[in-house]
C-alpha cells in the first residue's frame, strides 16, 4: 500500500508539472534540446526544420518534462504524440485526462500505426481515425531517378524534353548568395498561383512564411539546396534536411511556370543529387489538397506512412 501511495504521488507531481501554460513556442535556439527526441523518426512533422518554419502558423508550443518531449498544436487543440520513452494506452488516457482538465480537447494526433494496432482495438477511451491529410510520402531515391515503368513515363518524357530544350542548363547548391534569385524565382511561382482556391491561397501563405524563415536560419538549420540554373536564370530550386541517418525530407520544390517541365527537372537532379546520401525521400504530406496529391502520387511513391488521429470518446 505504501508504494502504491508513492507511486500515485509520483504520477500526480508528474502531471502538475505538465501545464499547458507552460508550453513554449518553438524558437531557434531550441533545437539542441530537442533533436535528441526526434533524431531519426521518419515521420516529417517531427522534423525541427518543419517544427520551427510550421510552429507559427499553427500555434505550435512545447514542453520536455523528464523523458518525455510534449508538443501541442492550440490552434487545432491536437496533442502530439508524445516522444521519448515507450508510453502505454493508459498513459495517454492519463495525459488526455489532464489536458482536458485545462480545458482542451483531449484529443491526439499523429500517433503511430503500431501504437493503434496494439493498443486500441475496442478500447473505451477512444476513436481512432486514418489522418488521411498527415501521411508522408516515401521514394525510394534509385526509382525516382531511373524512372522505370509505365507510371512513371510521362515524367521520364517530361525530363528529356527539359534536357533536350535546355541542354546547357547548369545544377548549382543554394548557398546564401543565391537566396535573391531564390527568392525572385518563388515571387514568380506564386504570382501563377493566384487562382487557386481558397484553401490552396492560404495554405500558400503559410508557406510563405515558412519559407522565409528558412531561408532566415537556412544555415543554423542545417538545410541544404539546389537549383537549376539556366543561363543565368534559376529555373528551379529544392531546399532539404536530413530526415533520417538514410531519408532526406524535400521541404520546398519551386520552379519557373514558364519554363516546360523545369518542374520534374528539379526533383529528379534533387535526388540524383542526394543519391549517395540518401536511399529515401520523403516529400511530405498532401495536407488533403488535390494539387499536391496529384503530385505526389505522380511520382509513385514506395510507401506511405500513416498516423492516426484518437479523438476521446464521451463518457
Amino acid at each position: 500500500m505504501i508504494f502504491l501511495n508513492e507511486l500515485r504521488g509520483k504520477t500526480d507531481q508528474f502531471m502538475k508539472s505538465i501545464q499547458l501554460k507552460d508550453f513554449v513556442p518553438f524558437s531557434i535556439e531550441h533545437r539542441d534540446i530537442v533533436l535528441p527526441f526526434i533524431r531519426n523518426n521518419p515521420l516529417c512533422d517531427y522534423n525541427f526544420v518543419n517544427l520551427l518554419l510550421w510552429g507559427g502558423s499553427y500555434d505550435l508550443r512545447f514542453k520536455i518534462h523528464e523523458d518525455l518531449l510534449f508538443i501541442y498544436n492550440f490552434r487545432d487543440d491536437f496533442l502530439y504524440m508524445p516522444l521519448g520513452r515507450q508510453i502505454s494506452l493508459m498513459d495517454i488516457v492519463r495525459f488526455s485526462d489532464h489536458f482536458m482538465s485545462q480545458g482542451a480537447s483531449g484529443n491526439l494526433v499523429l500517433v503511430p500505426e503500431q501504437f493503434v494496432e496494439a493498443n486500441c482495438g475496442n478500447n473505451r477511451f477512444f476513436k481512432t481515425e486514418l489522418d488521411h491529410e498527415d501521411a508522408n510520402y516515401i521514394y525510394l531515391t534509385s526509382a525516382t531517378i531511373a524512372l522505370k515503368g509505365t507510371r512513371l513515363r510521362k515524367k521520364r518524357n517530361h525530363i528529356s524534353h527539359f534536357r533536350a530544350e535546355n541542354p546547357d542548363y547548369q545544377v548549382r547548391v543554394i548557398v546564401p548568395d543565391l537566396f535573391d534569385d531564390c527568392h525572385a524565382l518563388i515571387d514568380k511561382w506564386a504570382v501563377s498561383k493566384q487562382k487557386s482556391d481558397d484553401e490552396t491561397r492560404m495554405f500558400l501563405a503559410m508557406e510563405n512564411i515558412a519559407l522565409d524563415m528558412a531561408f532566415r536560419f537556412y544555415e543554423k538549420l542545417e538545410l541544404s539546396g539546389l537549383g537549376i540554373y539556366i543561363g543565368d536564370s534559376l529555373a528551379g530550386l529544392s531546399i532539404y534536411s536530413s530526415q533520417t541517418s538514410d531519408m532526406a525530407s524535400i521541404h520546398f520544390e519551386k520552379y519557373d511556370p514558364d519554363i516546360r517541365a523545369s518542374s520534374p527537372a528539379i526533383t529528379w537532379e534533387t535526388a540524383r543529387h542526394l543519391e549517395k546520401r540518401y536511399k529515401y525521400l520523403n516529400r511530405e504530406q498532401d495536407l488533403a489538397l488535390d494539387g499536391l496529391r496529384k503530385a505526389k502520387r505522380a511520382w509513385d511513391p514506395v510507401d506511405m506512412v500513416n498516423t492516426y488521429l484518437m479523438f476521446r470518446k464521451n463518457d
